[in-house]
């Protein structure tokens, strides 16, 4: 699902009111995200921006900790072109996590005519941007700062927030594909929020049931039960050793046993049986928990 960042009530565009002024442009619109209002020109002095533009994303992340400490702003600088897989990971990692804790990112592009941004449409026409139309960018190689304030795992988009081109708001792959957000920032970077929690961990997909694993017996009697996974196996036939075994040989064995003397032999050898049975299942249980590592202390 897509986290998306909310600032001046309804995304609307925070331009930059110079040329040059596309790095404090952007910082005010990750300020704004967090509450902070800063004016463009404040934020031009803060950030060392001059009619040659902000140096660079260092300036960028001490500027944004000047109003916000807690959020500690780093750079984190993209020298290989193209980027390697394991940085482009770390970057979308460390988005993922700004975003999610509520930071918006900043992002120093470098991109010629091939590499413009490429817009991704969305799914969700309520979100900013899901239109998929990709911003104005012309006149050759450009180099601008741009904010990213939202991510989306399901297709690995970033949304991007630009205060200088129109459409102000599109979503881009943010892997390193053409038009993608790592393709663009390197030799830059990013700066994004190092105090941002690590993101807590997928969980695993259940495992399949091996091949050769047979099915257990239904909850209710013979009628067989397909379990689909190791989990779903070990409970099932935890359930028919603990619980329907005993209580068949309660019922049908020592209870005929007790009330109809002519089937004493077929009652008591299914008593056997069925005793006999369930210590089997119980000691196949065991090892096959313990060989998958499954817990099942709580039904045995």
């Amino acid at each position: 699902m897509a986290t998306v960042l909310s600032y001046n009530d309804s995304h609307e565009l925070v331009t930059q009111e110079t040329y040059y002024n596309c790095g404090p442009g952007s910082s005010q619109i990750v300020l704004e995200a967090r509450g902070i209002h800063v004016s463009e020109a404040e934020l031009s002095a803060v950030l060392g921006t001059t009619v040659n533009g902000t140096p660079s994303i260092d300036n960028i992340a001490a500027g944004l900790n000047h109003y916000d400490a807690e959020s500690q702003y780093a750079s984190m600088w993209m020298p290989n072109d193209p980027p390697k897989a394991d940085e482009v990971d770390l970057m979308r990692e460390r988005i993922a996590r700004s975003i999610a804790w509520g930071r918006g990112c900043v992002a120093n592009v470098v991109v010629p005519p091939s590499n413009y941004p490429q817009a991704v449409p969305k799914s969700d026409p309520n979100l900013p941007g899901a239109a998929g139309q990709s911003p104005g960018y012309g006149g050759g190689i450009v180099y601008h700062y741009i904010a990213v304030v939202g991510y989306d795992p399901e297709d690995d988009t970033c949304l991007i927030s630009d205060p200088g081109f129109q459409p102000s708001h599109f979503w881009v792959k943010t892997g390193n594909v053409p038009g993608g957000l790592a393709s663009m920032v390197t030799p830059h970077g990013i700066v994004w929020a190092s105090g941002a929690p690590e993101l807590a961990a997928a969980a695993p997909p259940a495992a399949a049931v091996p091949d050769g694993i047979p099915t257990v017996i239904g909850r209710n009697g013979p009628k067989p039960y397909t379990a689909y996974s190791i989990d779903d196996k070990v409970s099932h036939t935890a359930h028919e050793v603990t619980m329907w075994l005993p209580g068949r040989t309660m019922r049908d064995g020592l209870g005929d046993f007790l009330t109809n003397p002519a089937r004493v032999d077929t009652s008591f050898g299914h008593s056997i049986n069925a005793a006999s049975l369930a210590r089997v299942n119980h000691e196949i249980l065991v090892r096959l928990a313990a060989k998958l590592g499954v817990d099942i202390s709580d039904v045995i």
